[in-house]
């Protein structure tokens, strides 16, 4: 009998603690690998290489990101996070010259985003009573892929620092919004806001 009551009494204590564990597992609604696709828009401060006043222009931005969170206890998650997308900035100026330069006339040159990406983390707290919302920042470093005068492509890199709101509608699926500023020293500044569709793995 003694056998018996060891036997039912492990069988609960191992039910109990794969219940707990279940039940933790559910409420880590941004742990794990993650995929998503944002789209927004961003505007932009071009400062063009000819040192001629910043042009501005407002444009749409898509892309998508890949990332990896871990939710430890108290509701904090820490991940890493990379995106690739386009801005689609495409600016055309009247940078008029007294001669050109290596035979190029700079009235209406153009310049073009062709792609960035970006690498780096961020910090965030869940919240709420069902543990499906997450506010969190976000600091990457940032490579942008730029055609000046349609014939000299060059790469600027800088910065970027976000805040960010998302919204767990199911274990796999949750939506987010974000708004980032991007300093890429001596070539662009930039404003974004987008919204995205995130899916965990």
């Amino acid at each position: 009998m003694r056998y018996v009551y060891r036997t039912l009494a492990s069988s609960v204590l191992i039910l109990t603690s794969v219940a707990a564990i279940a039940e933790d597992h559910a409420n880590k609604k941004f742990d794990g690998f993650y995929t998503g696709l944002e789209i927004g828009v961003s505007s932009d401060n071009f400062i063009s290489l000819l040192r001629q006043p910043p042009n501005r222009e407002t444009s749409l931005y898509y892309g998508g990101l890949l990332g990896f969170r871990k939710q430890i206890e108290g509701g904090w998650v820490f991940g890493i996070e990379g995106t690739f997308g386009d801005t689609g900035f495409s600016n055309t100026g009247d940078f008029p010259s007294p001669v050109p330069i290596d035979g190029i006339d700079f009235d209406g040159i153009s310049q073009t985003t062709r792609y960035e990406w970006s690498a780096g983390i961020t910090v965030g707290k869940v919240f709420g009573a069902d543990h499906s919302n997450l506010f969190f920042a976000k600091a990457a470093h940032v490579r942008t892929g730029r055609e000046f005068i349609d014939i000299n492509r060059f790469i600027s890199s800088g910065i970027r620092f976000g805040l960010g709101y998302e919204k767990a509608i199911s274990k796999s699926l949750s939506l987010r919004i974000t708004s980032e500023f991007t300093d890429q020293v001596g070539t662009a500044t930039s404003w974004a806001a987008k919204s995205g569709l995130i899916f965990k793995f």
